[in-house]
């Protein structure tokens, strides 16, 4: 009897509480979806916060003490214990949208018109076989205009912003660059977040980037090549394709005038390895238009007093991926004084 009368209660509360509780529990979830379709972020405004900027200028000076601009040509302490440098750098046209339209117009915009950038150097060697470099650049002044279809927040940034701080170490496994017809080296840089994707100066995270170093020298005729992996976010619309990037340098000079004057060709080249976002079609991103880029540079560094040297570069940029300048004008400066050894040598 007081079972039966004890599930009766129960059946009679739970259809009361059910009366209550239930439209209670409906609203609060309606509250809770309303709110969260407020929070998250709508398709188009996800693309254009990932189209507000990443570290954009694509030139990364090769450590200081080197004798080429981009490509890197190690020395250790037998050689050199210390090494200092500033290079500036002009970009013009390093970012431009192209936008395709369904009645067979194209639209292009130069977003980033010229980009004027500095990068101090400071680069150090111990036990002739470890080479430390570090890269501090900022960016002084960019030219262009916002893109004017609102479609993201990418614009040319006011004054003065610092980028993002590359730190780096290579190590000798075989010979020396400037003694041997060849040698070989294993490097990584490490990139910091210390630049701001809203003034195209930094990626928002840490990128890292291993790579193999190979040069040398036959008589007066230098070389250098490199292979490299760098880790990006992936950055996507508009066109745009970044992510993480194989990259590969090359370079070869003649040292002139008893050592001091050094000419030299050098090439950059990249390409973004990950998958195409679904607007721009299937498959991988590698080799394909807007996702890969080149440049040629051309220049020549001479040395006063065996340790001041300057330098001046220019070159182009092939298959104009985004950060690829259609031109580009370099100068550099670097005390870079010789070791005791290697003077008596």
């Amino acid at each position: 009897m007081s079972a039966t009368t004890n599930a009766k209660t129960s059946s009679a509360l739970q259809r009361g509480a059910g009366g209550t509780v239930l439209p209670l529990m409906r609203l609060c979830a309606v509250l809770a979806l309303s709110v969260a379709s407020l929070l998250a972020p709508a398709p188009l405004r996800a693309q254009s916060v990932a189209l507000r900027g990443w570290s954009l200028d694509r030139h990364e000076p090769s450590p200081a003490g080197d004798v080429f601009f981009a490509a890197e040509f190690p020395w250790y302490s037998s050689t050199r214990v210390v090494a200092a440098g500033a290079v500036l750098t002009h970009a013009l046209t390093p970012l431009a949208l192209t936008r395709d339209y369904a009645d067979g117009t194209t639209r292009r915009d130069a977003i980033v018109a010229g980009m004027l950038v500095a990068h101090t150097l400071v680069a150090a060697s111990a036990f002739d076989r470890v080479g430390l470099h570090l890269d501090l650049p900022l960016s002084l002044h960019q030219s262009g205009v916002a893109d004017p279809t609102q479609s993201s927040r990418l614009a040319p940034a006011d004054g003065a912003n610092v980028g993002d701080l590359r730190v780096g170490t290579r190590v000798r496994l075989l010979g020396h660059a400037d003694r041997d017809r060849f040698s070989l080296h294993l490097g990584v840089g490490v990139a910091l977040p210390t630049g701001s994707r809203d003034v195209n100066t930094g990626d928002g995270t840490t990128r890292v980037e291993p790579r193999v170093i190979a040069a040398g020298r036959a008589s007066s005729v230098r070389w250098s090549a490199s292979l490299a992996w760098m880790s990006r976010p992936n950055i996507d619309g508009g066109g745009v394709v970044v992510g993480d990037e194989l990259r590969a340098n090359l370079g070869v000079g003649l040292a002139l005038t008893e050592e001091r004057l050094h000419l030299g060709l050098e090439a950059a080249l990249f390409t973004t390895v990950r998958e195409l976002p679904r607007s721009l079609g299937e498959g991988n991103a590698a080799f394909t238009r807007g996702a890969w880029g080149m440049e040629l540079l051309l220049g020549a560094r001479y040395t006063f007093l065996r340790a001041l040297a300057v330098g001046a570069a220019a070159g182009v940029g092939l298959e104009q991926a985004a950060g690829t300048p259609t031109a580009r004008m370099i100068v550099s400066v670097q005390y870079a004084p010789l070791s005791p050894r290697r003077e008596l040598r």
